[in-house]
């Protein structure tokens, strides 16, 4: 069994209500699920060694994902004035 911890707090019908950073003994295959999903990590101190087999950022650190495209520009109509449109024998008094 390895000691697992949660990521943030969830229900699970065969765990019951898990708080955030609650402390889980699990198997490999009943973390598995769990895990895929992100609602659970591996904790240091376990058999298999160190943290650094599912570390989570520090806040405010550079992330490698590339950077989102730019914004398109906004296309904006003309505004209409009130009143009916003018025929076609008719000027605009602008």
């Amino acid at each position: 069994m390895a000691n697992y911890k949660a990521n943030h707090g969830f229900d699970d019908d065969r765990l019951g209500k898990v708080n955030r950073d609650q402390p889980l003994d699990l198997t490999e295959a009943q973390a598995k699920p769990y895990e895929r999903a992100g609602l659970i990590r591996l904790v240091a101190g376990t058999s298999l060694g160190d943290s650094s087999l599912n570390p989570i950022p520090a806040a405010g650190t550079v992330q490698s994902a590339s950077r989102a495209a730019p914004v398109s520009p906004k296309t904006t109509a003309t505004k209409q004035k009130r009143g009916r449109k003018p025929t076609a024998g008719e000027q605009s008094s602008s």
